[in-house]
């Protein structure tokens, strides 16, 4: 008899009955339903009171468990949202939902009563059994109401009551799964109130009471919600709408509800709310009148879309709806460089920072002189001018600063303990960025702190920028992607990608290829002077070009014959699927001159193309990327051994990442993208 048969004939013959028992030790200690299934992946009831609880409120009498967050869901198939449950097997691996019920301990004066379903199909309810210390299964085909006699020997030690349902050989949709208490109190309503997972201080988060019922009464018809912090006191209908709340900061508030019915009839709880601080080592800073780019800062910062930074970590610049991607030195330093020291000390921050990440509507670019004379080039970007915030404008504008102790470093013959910057020597050096820990060198070897890592959160257009978000928190971890390597003879052969070491010996140094084989770590090298794009005739190993973690390439500088649209491979030409998180790197001047366009997909015609942009890689699906607002020469380019090596492989976040493998600040470079993303 199949296993749907089976408990079509169950719950028909034993649906008013006690628990129906159908699962019984075997030889390995699993029981029969495991042994036929395979492994069902749920833990042991002795295992379950050291999970974590979820943070809600229960009062006494009926308890709709549909209405609150599942304690535990299978790997996949299982999804929850308040009233209702859906388990979908896959690949007849079943889909189960653990639920729990605390505040039964002995002496409370409460046990469980009996349990009502109802559902669509007929599924497996279980119970963590105390007495015999394993899961009791009951088969149910229709809407059931089971009774649990004495129901003590289903308490765990910490006075919990744990049940699951599980789908098998067929989907299932549960819209009931209501607990009845012994302790119901006649006539009032019966409060439950259901909290959000990880409230931040600062930040509106949704609170709702689905789940009370209203006692005597046929129906609820107000609820009341104090917060506990003085704000005013909301008034809602029905106890299923979600009512929005933020609390002034982070701290325990004690939230208090009341439940009433057309009777008249109030019942209320009240539970403490723990609200968190959110992240506070990143600094957001935005274009104060510009909407868009104080709508990215809020989805970024946000704790349901971003990153859940904490609310005081945000400043808005006076600097125009439409400032454009130059600011000239003199007003870089009176409307972005000044404000922003001004806020990190007024504010307490100076310590605490490590990051600061610019929001798409700030300028990136400070134009300067000489632009083609690397001793003499004043040109810089934004982002890497403010790496030296505190360095009070006495560090040379004329030209890089070493981000190393001293000159030296950047040969990687060893890198001092003060340098940021980790070279081949630093490669698989655990260390993470804090304020005041590392130092900056001139070319005269006068020595500055590093202050802070400045990212930027920038693309073609908002939904570009919100993208580079989304991506970033599902980024792919599983280390199953490539990194593409695409070189060239073009210079100084096929090694040329790791270029700019000095000295430029192919013998003392190792290729990104090398190091990644060595790790273990998937990748592709092409050492042609041709462009490869994903194509069939490239030669690349199967599931490479739709698995890109990391690319980096000579775009434009590759030799060779003429492209179409060259300037535009990115876009039109690359065949590649980027997975989220994925990082870009090209040996490409001016690859961050422009960072927008309104449609790059149909009118470009406003983007100034000198050569590949990031952006069209960001557009593409990709998620970081170091661009160059000028010309960096190839000492200012990143490294990609090292970026990528400690990003893929190490498992560093996206800037300490980047500015490791970055041998010049005060210069011309700039790091995109979350500057917490991590693929590893």
């Amino acid at each position: 008899m199949a296993l749907a048969e089976k408990a079509i004939y169950c719950a028909a013959a034993f649906a008013l009955a006690a628990l129906l028992l159908v699962s019984c030790t075997g030889p390995a200690g699993r029981s029969e339903l495991e042994m036929e299934s395979g492994s069902w992946n749920l833990p042991a009831p002795g295992a379950l009171d050291e999970l974590p609880q979820q943070q809600r409120s229960v009062s006494d009498g009926r308890l709709e468990l549909l209405s609150s967050t599942p304690l535990m869901l299978s790997g996949s198939g299982a999804t929850a949202v308040p009233g209702q449950l859906s388990l979908l097997p896959v690949d007849s691996k079943p889909a189960w939902a653990i639920y729990a019920v605390s505040g039964l301990e002995e002496g409370s004066g409460k046990k469980p009563l009996s349990l009502t379903t109802g559902a669509d199909a007929a599924f497996l309810l279980g119970i963590a059994d105390y007495a015999s210390g394993r899961w009791t299964w009951q088969a149910i085909a229709e809407d059931t109401r089971l009774e649990f006699g004495s129901g003590q020997q289903l308490i765990s030690p910490a006075g919990r009551l744990y049940i699951a349902a599980l789908a098998w050989q067929q989907p299932v949709l549960l819209d009931r799964l209501e607990l009845q208490l012994s302790t119901e109190l006649p006539g009032a309503p019966l409060v439950q109130v259901n909290l959000p997972f990880q409230p931040i201080g600062g930040y509106a988060c949704e609170y709702n009471a689905l789940g009370s019922t209203p006692g005597d009464g046929t129906q609820i018809t107000a609820v009341h919600y104090d917060f506990g912090d003085g704000s005013e006191e909301v008034l809602a209908t029905d106890p299923a709408s979600a009512v929005s709340h933020a609390y002034p900061g982070p701290g325990s508030y004690e939230l208090t509800v009341w439940v009433f019915n057309e009777l008249g009839q109030g019942g209320s709880t009240s539970v403490e709310v723990d609200n968190a601080a959110g992240y506070a080592e990143l600094l957001v800073v935005c274009n104060g009148d510009d909407p868009e780019s104080m709508e990215l800062a809020d989805y970024y910062m946000s704790p349901f879309t971003g990153r859940g930074i904490a609310v005081a970590n945000r400043l808005e610049l006076a600097l125009g709806g439409d400032p454009g991607p130059d600011i000239p030195r003199a007003e870089f330093e009176a409307v972005i460089r000044d404000p922003l020291r001004a806020f990190i000390t007024d504010k307490g921050l100076t310590d605490s920072l490590k990051y600061i990440l610019l929001m798409d509507g700030i300028p990136h670019r400070i134009p300067g002189a000489n632009g083609g004379q690397i001793t003499l080039s004043t040109d810089t970007a934004v982002d890497s001018e403010l790496c030296l915030l505190f360095s009070d404008g006495s560090y040379p504008h004329e030209g890089y600063i070493w981000n190393a102790e001293l000159f030296h470093d950047v040969q990687e013959t060893e890198r001092a303990a003060r340098s940021f910057h980790a070279g081949l020597a630093g490669l698989e050096s655990d260390y993470d960025f804090r304020h005041g820990d590392f130092d900056v060198t001139d070319r005269d070897n006068t020595v500055y702190p590093l202050d802070y890592l400045v990212g930027r959160l920038d693309a073609y257009n908002l939904a570009d920028a919100k993208a580079l978000v989304d991506r970033s928190l599902a980024a792919d971890t599983t280390g199953a992607g490539w990194i593409i390597l695409d070189t060239t003879e073009y210079d100084s052969g096929w090694d040329t990608m790791y270029d700019p070491v000095w000295p430029r010996d192919d013998e003392l140094e190792d290729s990104g290829a090398e190091l990644f084989a060595a790790a273990g770590y998937k990748h592709f090298l092409d050492v042609t002077e041709t462009r490869i794009t994903g194509q069939p005739s490239d030669g690349m190993p199967a599931g490479s070009v739709d698995n890109v973690i990391a690319y980096a390439g000579w775009g434009m500088n590759h030799t060779g014959g003429s492209w179409p649209h060259a300037r535009e491979y990115i876009l039109d030409d690359l065949q590649f699927s980027y997975l989220p998180g994925a990082a870009w790197l090209s040996y490409e001047s001016f690859n961050g001159l422009d960072l927008d366009s309104a449609d790059p997909d149909n009118d470009r015609s406003d983007i100034t193309r000198w050569q590949g942009m990031i952006c069209d890689f960001l557009h593409r699906g990709g998620s970081c990327a170091v661009g160059h607002v000028y010309e960096p020469w190839t000492i200012g380019m990143a490294d990609e051994r090292v970026v990528f090596y400690r990003y893929c492989v190490r498992g560093d976040n996206w800037i300490e990442s980047a500015y490791k493998g970055l041998r010049t600040l005060s210069w011309q470079d700039i790091v995109v993208g979350d500057p917490l993303c991590r693929v590893k």
